[in-house]
């Protein structure tokens, strides 16, 4: 399962841009899990994410 923190989150699109599988899109300028299934739990969001903001179950 994959959590944002919308009170951390600012929609900067790092994970957008970096996720490898494409799980996340943004919806009226605001991020979003879009594409839950295609997660392959690499983490990489939670690392990137300069807010804190992504949660990932398994990392």
């Amino acid at each position: 399962m994959i959590l944002i923190d919308y009170d951390r989150c600012d929609s900067c699109g790092e994970c957008v841009r970096n996720c490898p599988k494409g799980v996340f899109e943004f919806l009226e300028g605001t991020v979003i899990v879009a594409n839950p299934n295609e997660c392959m739990v690499c983490c990489y969001c939670v690392e990137i994410c300069p807010n804190d903001a992504i949660r990932v179950e398994g990392c």
